[in-house]
C-alpha cells in the first residue's frame, strides 16, 4: 500500500510512522462505516471513458464501489484483478464501479499517459482525473488503492484503505445489494473461501517495502542513497558505485540528476556504465521507470541481477534477451515494469543500466509469493 504525504503535516514525519499508521494483520484495513453522504463530484471534472451525466444523482439506483488508485501501483493492478471479476458478475443486479485517479508521480498526471494505461490494462469504467487530489481530501483518503462503498441514497457505508480483504468487501457487496432487492437471486460469490495471510512471511516469504528514489519522496520515506550522503533537489552529480549498500536505499553509478518523483540519467553514453541498483528480496520486483523526453523508438534499460543477464527461470514479464544474451526493458511508457519473478528469498541485487540521456527511475516495489501469483492486468 503506497500512502500519500501531506506537506501541510511535515511536523508529523518527526513522529515513529507506526504511530501514524499503525501496522495492520495486512496491508487492506477496514475503516468503521461512516454514517455521512459521499462528498459530490466535481461538475466539470476531466474523465476518461465518461459517464453520460455528472450529477448529484451520480449514486442514485446503484450501488457503488468508487476506488482511488493510480496507474503505477502494483497493489491497484492487483485489485483491479477483483473489481473486474466483481462487475462482471452484479453490474446486471445495480453494482456501478468508478474509478478515480489520483497521480502518485508527476507523469501519472498526464491525461495520455493515463489514458494509455486505461487502454493497456483494458479497465472498462469511467476514470475521473484527480490531478490535484479534491476529491481525494473530500473523501479522507491516505493511501493508494481505496475502496469506498456507498449506497443509493448516496451515504458511505464502508472504506477500505489497501488491497486484500476481498472476501470481506465481496460479503459486503452482495449484503447491500439484497437490500436493494429482496428477491434478488445473486449468482455464487467470486471469492468464495476464507483467503490466506498473503503478508505471512513463513507462508509467503519475505519481502521489501516500496522503495522511491526521487529526492523528495525518499526522503519522506527514510530510503538512503548508499554512496552518496545528501544531495540537494534538482543537483546532477557525478555517482561512484565503491559497493557501500544499506539495508534501505539504493546506489548509482555516473551522471545522474536528483529529481522530487526520480533520478533521471543525465548523459548519453557509448558505453553501458551507468546504472542504479538496489539490494532487494521479494518473489517479484517492479520498476516505475519513464523517458522525460519522448524518443522516437524504444530506450533499452539493461537488467541485472547480481551482476548478470536475469535468467529465465526469474524473468518478470516486462524483460526482454538481446542478441548477446543480456536482458532489457523496452522502455516506452511511462508504467510499472515487471523485471523479477519466482525469485528465492534472497538478498539479491538488481541494476538498471542505460546509455539514454533522459530515462527515469521513480520507485521500486516487491511481491512474495502470494501476492506474485495474482497477475498485474496486461503485464
Amino acid at each position: 500500500m503506497s500512502l500519500r504525504h501531506y506537506p501541510c503535516l511535515f511536523w508529523l514525519l518527526l513522529l515513529p510512522i507506526g504511530s501514524l499508521f499503525p501496522a495492520p494483520s495486512s496491508w487492506a484495513m477496514a475503516v468503521k462505516p461512516q454514517e455521512k453522504i459521499a462528498p459530490d463530484f466535481p461538475r466539470h471534472g476531466v474523465w476518461i471513458q465518461t459517464l453520460e451525466t455528472i450529477t448529484n444523482k451520480i449514486f442514485k439506483n446503484h450501488l457503488t464501489l468508487l476506488y482511488f488508485w493510480d496507474y503505477t501501483s502494483a497493489n491497484c493492478l492487483r485489485d483491479l484483478t477483483y473489481l473486474k471479476k466483481w462487475e462482471g458478475l452484479y453490474k446486471p443486479y445495480g453494482l456501478q464501479i468508478l474509478l478515480v485517479h489520483s497521480p502518485e508521480f508527476e507523469f501519472a498526471a498526464k491525461k495520455e499517459n493515463v489514458e494509455q494505461a486505461v487502454r493497456y490494462y483494458k479497465i472498462p469504467y469511467p476514470v475521473l482525473l484527480d490531478n490535484q487530489f479534491k476529491l481525494w481530501e473530500a473523501y479522507k483518503n491516505f493511501s493508494w488503492p481505496t475502496k469506498v462503498l456507498i449506497n443509493p441514497e448516496g451515504r458511505i457505508i464502508h472504506t477500505q484503505a489497501g488491497e486484500g480483504k476481498y472476501q470481506e468487501m465481496e460479503n459486503m457487496l452482495r449484503g447491500q445489494l439484497g437490500k436493494m432487492d429482496s428477491r434478488m437471486v445473486l449468482p455464487n460469490a467470486f471469492v468464495e473461501e476464507d483467503e490466506p495471510d498473503n503478508y505471512n512471511d513463513e507462508e509467503c516469504g519475505p519481502m521489501m517495502g516500496e522503495t522511491y528514489i526521487g529526492h523528495k519522496r525518499a526522503r519522506w520515506w527514510g530510503a538512503e542513497i548508499a554512496n552518496k550522503n545528501w544531495t540537494k533537489s534538482k543537483a546532477t552529480s557525478i555517482f561512484k558505485d565503491r559497493g557501500e549498500r544499506v539495508q534501505r536505499g539504493f546506489f548509482l553509478q555516473g551522471l545522474w540528476t536528483n529529481f522530487d518523483d526520480y533520478f533521471e540519467h543525465a548523459r548519453q553514453t557509448q558505453e553501458l556504465a551507468d546504472y542504479l541498483g538496489i539490494v532487494y528480496f521479494g518473489s517479484s520486483v517492479y520498476s516505475v521507470m519513464s523517458l522525460v523526453e519522448p524518443l522516437a523508438g524504444e530506450a533499452r534499460v539493461y537488467v541485472t541481477r547480481d551482476d548478470q543477464p536475469v535468467p529465465s527461470e526469474f524473468r518478470g514479464k516486462d524483460l526482454k534477451e538481446d542478441e548477446k544474451g543480456k536482458t532489457y526493458v523496452p522502455l516506452k511508457e511511462a508504467r510499472l515494469y515487471h523485471l523479477i519473478v519466482n525469485e528465492d528469498e534472497g538478498p539479491h541485487e538488481i541494476k538498471v543500466w542505460t546509455r539514454e540521456k533522459g530515462v527515469a527511475v521513480s520507485s521500486f516495489s516487491f511481491a512474495n509469493r502470494c501476492l506474485s501469483t495474482v497477475d498485474l492486468l496486461g503485464s
